[in-house]
Parts: structure tokens; sequence; C-alpha cells
């Protein structure tokens, strides 16, 4: 987890607290496994739930990993072109949605619940 808070701590501003806001939710309220993944941290339970992806513009793209399996809370997320993930696009310059979030959250932690990611099968 050290790693991923020397991640946040290293971005600047805004986007820096925002950041550290989504970590604090996703690992103290909903006791999830921060770490470290192609360069930019990862959360999970049984399975990847989310990952949070500090973008050019100073926002933060709070994704969620199997939003295409998701039957609740889908609408609030923005598929940009991408068939599985799906995220909210957050900037530290306007109000957080935080009902949008904690619906996102629930429903990915409940379909992690009831369906555990299984990965790719092999050929």
């Amino acid at each position: 987890m050290k790693e991923v808070e020397d991640f946040i701590f290293a971005k600047e501003g805004g986007q820096r607290d925002l950041l550290l806001f989504l970590h604090n939710l996703l690992v103290e309220e909903y006791q999830l496994v921060s770490k470290i993944r192609y360069k930019i941290p990862f959360y999970d339970k049984n399975s990847w739930l989310f990952y949070l992806s500090p973008l050019k513009n100073g926002a933060v793209d709070f994704a969620v990993i199997r939003a295409s399996e998701l039957t609740e809370a889908k609408e609030l997320l923005d598929f940009k072109k991408r068939k599985q993930v799906a995220s909210l696009e957050l900037n530290p310059n306007e109000d957080l949605p935080e009902n949008e979030i904690r619906a996102v959250i629930k429903a990915a932690l409940s379909l992690d619940e009831k369906s555990p990611y299984k990965g790719p099968r092999k050929k």
C-alpha cells in the first residue's frame, strides 16, 4: 500500500487531493486492497475492481474494470470506446458526485461477490 500512497503524494494540488480521497474511501470504508499495476493504483477484493488514472487535464479517471457486466449504476459510467472498462471522469474543481461514486462502488462489489472474475480462458 505504501507504493500507492507514494504514487498519490507524487501528484500535485487538487488531483492529489482527489486521488487521496478515493484511495481512502476504497481502502478504509470498503476494505479493498490497493496495488500499483501498469503504473497506476488498482483496487481489488476477490478480483480486480477499480483503478485510478490521473489525466493530463488534472482530472482523475475512476475506472470500473468489469463495467460491461454491471446491472446497476452502469448508466453513470462512460465507456469512452472501451468494451469492458468504463469510468467516471472526476474533476477536482467541480463538486464531487459522491452518491454516484458510492453507487458504482456498491454495484461493482455486488458483482464481485456474486461472480468473481475468472480471467481470460486458456486455449
